[in-house]
């Protein structure tokens, strides 16, 4: 992670996993015994600059399912200042909260904005489904902060085969949660003056603690639902 004032930067990674015992009855609240992987799924992301007289734009690629695509900056912004489908509580929504979205709703605003941002190439299914899972996180989490959001390319590789049961799906998912988490935390601690009451120093960021892992955790399950319907975990 960079913490330097002209921009940001931030890499994050996850595990694969198998469910070596117990990957049916899990998805009914049964135990079941799984194990990390030593292959993973790295995000990066870097904020960047727009070169004189071009629009400022997001790149997003997803070399696994074969995804680059741009949209613009405008388009970004303008989407994390709609409003949130939620199924109760307003006015208590905020990131921390995510048992608070109304999932299928929102899911469903996501999906009419990637098709009415497609352009002339729309993504294939797996494409859709990549795309989906991120802005459902990335607007979920960043829509009710005031956080400046700039121009930048976000990148996840991974060592895990797509659908060969090694966990690609939730490593994929962690990674966005983890990376927006992060982005949160990194905002925040370089505009303390908007956050009077954050406490936490540049140094402090290297890790995250169990509240964060509780949180990405969630969220992750979140994005999970997207791909999966009912994910083991």
């Amino acid at each position: 992670m960079s913490n330097s004032d002209e921009k940001i930067s931030i890499r994050v990674s996850a595990p694969g996993k198998v469910i070596l015992h117990g990957e049916h009855s899990v998805v009914y609240g049964k135990l079941a015994l799984a194990a990390s992987l030593g292959l993973r799924t790295r995000l990066e992301y870097c904020e960047t600059e727009a070169k004189a007289n071009e629009q400022e734009v997001v790149a997003l690629e997803f070399p696994a399912v074969g995804l680059l695509h741009f949209y613009s900056l405008q388009d970004i912004q303008d989407l994390l200042k709609q409003p949130i489908s939620l199924t109760k509580s307003p006015s208590n929504y905020n990131y921390t909260h995510p048992e608070l979205l109304d999932h299928e709703r929102f899911r469903e605003a996501i999906k009419e904005f990637i098709e009415d941002k497609g352009g002339s190439h729309p993504p294939n299914p797996k494409q859709e489904q990549a795309l989906i899972a991120f802005f459902y996180l990335f607007w979920a989490i960043l829509g009710t902060i005031d956080l400046e959001i700039k121009q930048f390319k976000l990148k996840i590789e991974s060592e895990l085969t797509v659908s060969a049961g090694t966990g690609s799906s939730a490593s994929f998912a962690v990674t966005i949660a983890a990376f927006l988490i992060q982005f949160v935390r990194v905002k925040k601690c370089k505009s303390k003056s908007s956050y009077k009451n954050f406490k936490l120093n540049m140094r402090d960021l290297k890790a995250f603690d169990k509240a964060d892992l509780d949180l990405i955790s969630k969220w992750a399950f979140q994005a999970e639902r997207i791909i999966h319907g009912r994910p083991s975990g």
